[in-house]
C-alpha cells in the first residue's frame, strides 16, 4: 500500500516544515495541503515545502474553481512543478466546506469542475482558451511560461456524481473524509468505477486515495476523541445526510450530531455522548495501533492501496508523533 498526508495550513511555519520532512523520511507518498481562504495560502506552503524537500510529492488537498479561476490555478500549480523538479498534484474538489466563506452560488458544481479541469488542461498543455460568455470567462487566456512535466490532476469528493466524474477524467480519485469505513469506500468503488468505464476506463487506470483523519495512540478514548471535534463540522456542513444514511447510519446519530450548537463550547465528554462510533469511523483511522492496522488491513482487502491521513494531535501524540507511531505499528506490519 501507498500512504500519504495531508495537512491544514495553520500553525508555525517550522512545524509545518517538521512535518513535510518528517512525512519524505518516512516514505509518505504525497504531502497534501488544504486550499480553505481563510488559512495559509496553499501555495505559498507548498512553495516551501519544495524547496524543504527532495522526494515526495506536492499537492493542494483540495483546491476549487468557485474560489480559484482555472487560470489561476493553471499558472499556481505548474509554478509548484517548476520550483519542485515536477513533484506537483492538482488536487481539485467542487469546492463546499472550501468556499462557505465567500457566500457565493455555486451552479453547476459537477460540470463546472468538469470544465474547469478541461480548461486546467488546455492551460497546462500550453495551449489559448477564450470563452467570453463561458464558465470562466476566460479571453485569450494562454500561460506565457511552459509547464516542465505533465501535472497529474486528481478529483475529490463523496457524492455519487464526483466520484463518477473521477473516474471519467481524473488521474486519481480522492475519496473524501467520510468514506473512510469499509462499507463508504465499496460505495466510492462502485462509483469511480462507474464513470470510468463511462470513457472506457478501468479502476486500475487511477490512483485511488481514501482520505482520512488519524490518530494513534496507546489510548483508544484520547486517540478518539481528538477527531470528534472535526467529525462533528464535516458532518454538519460537507456531508449530506442523504449520503450517510447510505452508510447504514440511522436517523437517531444524524439528527444527534445534526443538533449540536456551538462546538467549541462543548466538552469532548459531552460531544463523545452525542457522536456515534459508527459516524467517527467514516472520517477516521483512529485507536490503538492494533485497531488501526484492522482498519487498514480491511481496506485492503476490498483493493484499496492508497490511504492519504490527516494527524490529528491527541492527548498522547503531536501530529509528527502519530506520523511516526503509525508507521511503526502499521505501516511496518504491512
Amino acid at each position: 500500500m501507498k500512504f500519504s498526508v495531508g495537512h491544514l495550513p495553520v500553525g508555525s511555519l517550522p512545524d509545518f516544515v517538521s512535518l513535510a520532512r518528517c512525512a519524505e523520511k518516512l516514505d509518505f507518498d504525497i504531502f497534501f495541503i488544504a486550499d480553505h481562504a481563510t488559512k495559509q495560502n496553499p501555495y505559498a506552503m507548498l512553495s516551501v515545502a519544495a524547496l524543504k524537500t527532495k522526494r515526495i510529492s506536492l499537492a493542494t488537498g483540495v483546491t476549487n474553481p468557485f474560489s480559484r479561476n482555472p487560470l489561476l490555478t493553471a499558472a499556481a500549480i505548474s509554478t509548484i512543478d517548476s520550483i519542485s523538479d515536477g513533484r506537483a498534484i492538482l488536487g481539485i474538489g467542487a469546492g463546499g466546506h472550501g468556499v462557505s466563506t465567500f457566500n457565493q452560488e455555486r451552479p453547476a458544481p459537477i460540470s463546472t469542475l468538469k470544465t474547469s479541469i478541461e480548461t486546467i488542461r488546455t492551460l497546462l498543455n500550453s495551449d489559448m482558451v477564450s470563452d467570453p460568455t463561458g464558465t470562466f470567462n476566460l479571453i485569450n487566456a494562454k500561460l506565457e511560461f511552459k509547464p516542465q512535466h505533465d501535472i497529474p490532476i486528481y478529483v475529490a469528493g463523496r457524492g455519487k456524481k464526483l466520484l463518477e466524474l473521477a473516474g471519467a477524467v481524473a488521474d486519481g480519485a480522492i475519496a473524501g473524509a467520510g468514506l473512510t469505513s469499509v462499507e463508504a469506500m465499496k460505495y466510492a468503488l462502485a462509483h469511480i468505477r462507474s464513470g470510468a468505464e463511462s470513457t472506457g476506463r478501468k479502476l486500475s487506470d487511477l490512483d485511488i486515495v481514501c482520505w482520512s483523519f488519524l490518530s494513534i495512540g496507546r489510548d483508544k478514548q484520547s486517540a478518539l476523541d481528538a477527531v470528534i471535534p472535526f467529525t462533528v463540522q464535516l458532518v454538519q456542513h460537507a456531508v449530506p445526510r442523504s449520503t450517510l444514511e447510505s452508510f447504514g447510519i440511522s436517523s437517531q446519530a444524524i439528527d444527534s450530531v445534526l443538533g449540536i450548537q456551538d462546538i467549541p463550547s462543548h466538552s469532548i465528554s459531552s460531544l463523545r455522548k452525542k457522536v456515534s462510533m459508527e459516524i467517527v469511523e467514516l472520517f477516521a483511522i483512529a485507536g490503538t495501533p492494533e485497531q488501526c492496522l484492522t482498519h487498514i488491513s480491511a481496506l485492503h482487502e476490498i483493493g484499496i492501496s492508497h490511504c492519504a491521513l490527516l494527524p490529528f494531535e491527541n492527548a498522547e501524540n503531536t501530529q509528527i508523533e502519530n506520523l511516526e507511531l503509525f508507521y511503526d505499528m502499521v505501516i511496518s506490519e504491512l
